[in-house]
């Protein structure tokens, strides 16, 4: 992967962290959950994975601890699921298919917000056809999970992103934080390659943290948008996107400033 500075004190820093392995992580799937997000420059990361190293202990497969995802969003030709995320209704589901790069592991996931502001996962083992279509088993699970129908979706975005995954020594916490994040949707492309999306995912709401508490700290504040949103805002002309402008017009004028600065910088390999 190419990369530059702020990377790279990245990197160095996830090897002061313990390690915790795939089957270690079950008791902490957290498939139905609190979630708190938020939105950072990378460049401010290095000095948050220091500070909070000692409370947490991170995913590791085969000496690796990022790691690659692609993921395909279906939505609706009149794109449904992206506006009532945007009108901010609850009971509100995306559909997608989740490829783990460095495992060659699809499946077809369902991820529900419910009306007690709970995310509720669901998913089977899965492949995404060659039309890049909902197959025969995923149809029948998406039957038996929601109101609607295969045939109602088409593909919306592809998503590509690095995750790095930590785990909390004394808690039901992980926190997922994604790098380099590129959006797809036929020959339109955006990147946010200078933000890092961070998520907290809590098997209580309000259950301590020492990361949220740094958080606070360091007067990060809490972002809601969803990177299928972002993504879909970022994309397409027509959708609406009034209640997303200004988290938008944020992370453009960040990502912007940030990519500037590390153009001028050479680049490195990691």
């Amino acid at each position: 992967m190419t990369t530059n500075q702020p990377f790279l004190a990245i990197n160095q820093h996830l090897t002061d962290f313990a390690p915790i392995t795939l089957p270690e992580m079950e008791s902490v799937k957290l498939m139905d959950r609190s979630e708190v997000k938020f939105t950072i420059p990378v460049v401010k990361l290095a000095d948050i994975l220091a500070s909070v190293q000692d409370h947490y202990r991170i995913l590791e497969m085969k000496d690796t601890r990022i790691f690659d995802y692609e993921t395909l969003y279906f939505d609706t030709p009149s794109m449904d699921l992206y506006h009532q995320h945007h009108a901010g209704h609850l009971n509100r589901c995306k559909i997608r298919f989740r490829n783990y790069v460095d495992t060659n592991t699809s499946f077809f996931e369902i991820k529900l917000k419910n009306n007690k502001g709970r995310t509720i996962k669901t998913r089977i083992p899965d492949q995404l056809s060659e039309l890049n279509e909902i197959g025969e088993q995923s149809s029948a699970f998406l039957e038996t999970k929601t109101a609607y129908k295969s045939d109602q979706f088409q593909p919306a975005v592809w998503v590509f992103y690095s995750r790095l995954t930590l785990v909390s020594t004394c808690s039901a916490e992980r926190i997922t934080i994604d790098l380099n994040l590129r959006f797809r949707s036929g020959d339109k492309q955006k990147h946010f390659t200078q933000m890092a999306v961070v998520e907290v995912k809590q098997e209580k709401k309000h259950a301590n943290s020492v990361f949220l508490d740094l958080m606070q700290k360091r007067r990060f504040k809490q972002s809601g948008m969803s990177k299928y949103c972002l993504g879909v805002a970022s994309l397409f002309d027509q959708v609406k996107r009034n209640r997303f402008k200004p988290k938008l017009n944020f992370l453009n004028k960040i990502n912007n400033f940030h990519a500037t600065i590390t153009a001028s910088r050479p680049t490195q390999f990691v």
